[in-house]
């Protein structure tokens, strides 16, 4: 039986592109000479204090993530005569995906995603009006734990974020119950010197375990706490909201799994060395791969030249780019090994 664990301080923002996004704590503001309030020199603007965005990364927010992992095995070898042996075994795996002990973690999913409550995107600024800017937000679980007090802002208890409990379970993604890992080999001398020894086995890798798997299970996103506050100024607005971008985990997420083989000759030169010759193959299934599913179709931006701002033609009004980790990957390796 094994537990594992993260503690983690939770502040990303690599996105430094856009207008008004940073992943400077301090906060950073543009300066240029193309707005509507300037002096003509960006470097007057800035004597000035004339800015074009401003944006900055908010208070940290601190995130216990928790996971079990169940597993359990039977091996053995037979010696069917003095040339053969055959070894074999089955393992099995239980892996659960990591979940927020305080709740403090959300996600995106298009299931819930209401069309009809997306914010307004304004065409040339950019910025959202109406609408509902959590729309498609999910917090797994059923509500905040009496734990969260103390560690989750007041202002996120407090209810207002209540809608947000979908009824999807605190681990979010599935628990997979089908890594039945079984193991063959075995061994046959085929005279005094030379010998053969082919094998095979399934190895799963537990979900969420890799370096990209905390910012998918991120903690409450930027339109919560501010992990990513976007604030921009023009003449008469202050403050307004820019759609939101997130890093997230998909909700079905196969158990990432490879089969591995391996063939092995050996043969003994009296007196002198043994040479062995092998092969060794594996096949890896359900890894893992970075899909916007808020990306534009080819040919959207040229079909819609009046349209200032990307935002406005995403499928997810409110939201900018939705990265998602998707385990649809695949991978394979064969190797030749002599010594």
């Amino acid at each position: 039986m094994e537990y594992a664990g993260e503690n983690n301080y939770d502040q990303i923002s690599v996105d430094n592109t856009r207008p008004g996004t940073t992943n400077n704590q301090n906060g950073l503001f543009n300066f240029s000479d193309g707005q509507g309030i300037t002096t003509k020199a960006a470097v007057a603007n800035a004597a000035l204090g004339i800015f074009n965005t401003y944006g900055e990364i908010g208070t940290r927010s601190y995130t216990l993530f928790r996971g079990n992992m169940y597993s359990m095995f039977g091996q053995d070898q037979w010696r069917v005569n003095s040339k053969l042996v055959l070894e074999y075994g089955i393992r099995y795996d239980i892996m659960q995906s990591y979940h927020a002990l305080w709740g403090n973690q959300a996600f995106f999913n298009p299931s819930v995603y209401n069309p009809s409550l997306a914010p307004t995107v304004n065409p040339s600024t950019g910025f959202l009006t109406g609408g509902d800017a959590y729309n498609g937000v999910v917090i797994p679980g059923s509500g905040f734990p009496d734990s969260a007090k103390g560690h989750v802002p007041d202002a996120i208890l407090n209810g207002t974020y209540s809608r947000l409990f979908r009824g999807f379970d605190s681990n979010y993604s599935p628990t997979v119950y089908s890594n039945i890992q079984p193991r063959i080999g075995f061994a046959y001398e085929i005279s005094p010197a030379p010998s053969f020894a082919p094998a095979q086995a399934l190895h799963p890798a537990p979900r969420h375990q890799r370096r990209r798997t905390r910012w998918r299970q991120r903690s409450l996103p930027a339109c919560l706490l501010a992990d990513e506050r976007q604030r921009r100024r023009t003449r008469r607005q202050w403050c307004q909201p820019a759609s939101t971008r997130l890093y997230l985990a998909c909700l079905q997420v196969p158990q990432p799994e490879s089969w591995g083989w391996n063939v092995t000759v050996e043969h003994e030169f009296t007196n002198v060395a043994v040479f062995t010759l092998s092969y060794v193959g594996r096949r890896a299934y359900h890894l893992e791969q970075l899909a916007n599913i808020n990306q534009l179709q080819p040919g959207t931006i040229q079909a819609n030249p009046s349209i200032a701002k990307p935002d406005a033609l995403r499928p997810y009004k409110g939201f900018a780019t939705i990265i998602e980790s998707q385990n649809t990957g695949g991978a394979f390796y064969h190797s030749m090994q002599a010594t």
